[in-house]
């Protein structure tokens, strides 16, 4: 007999995908970099997200930049991700 309280419970693998420290470092490096260059905040991200060997941080770094194009300031898209962008890098 299955638990009806567990079925309706959905199991979300990205909790246990992580991202190390340097890949944020680097991200954070790489967006200056990039933006430092003249850059657009939008295809810095594109770059960022292909350039990327990690599937959680591209799936993030996708739905950050999707945020921005709609008009979202990068911080505030940053912030909705608490758990791989620490408050010190939303600041940046």
């Amino acid at each position: 007999m299955s638990n009806p309280t567990l079925q309706n419970k959905k199991f979300d693998l990205s909790r246990f995908l992580w991202i190390p420290f340097v890949q944020k470092t680097l991200f954070v490096e790489n967006l200056r970099v990039l933006l430092g260059a003249g850059i657009s905040v939008v295809e810095a991200l594109k770059i960022l997200e292909k350039q990327s060997t990690n599937v959680k941080m591209q799936e993030i770094v996708e739905q950050v930049r999707l945020k921005v194009e709609a008009g979202t300031q990068l911080s505030e898209a940053l912030e909705q991700y608490p758990g791989f962008f620490p408050s010190i890098f939303v600041r940046m």
